[in-house]
């Protein structure tokens, strides 16, 4: 029976507990790449909302621009 035992134990960690360990690194390596993916994400989004106030910004400075040139060839 002890012969049995000696024999089982390598073949329960080896085939049981090492895949288990493994599968759990996986995971919180899944998980942590995923986390960085959704932060980066929220970055982009927070990036391409910036952009838009820019744009819509220097399309109304643009607007304005183009309304004093028109009344100072006006006044000319």
């Amino acid at each position: 029976m002890g012969m049995l035992m000696v024999g089982i134990i390598p073949f329960v960690f080896l085939f049981i507990i090492i895949p288990i360990l493994l599968m759990i690194l996986i995971y919180h390596f899944v998980k942590r790449a995923e986390m960085r993916a959704d932060e980066k994400l929220n970055i982009e989004r927070e990036n391409l909302k910036l952009q838009k106030e820019q744009i819509s910004r220097l399309e109304q400075l643009q607007q304005r621009i183009h309304q004093i040139e028109h009344m100072l060839t006006n006044v000319d």
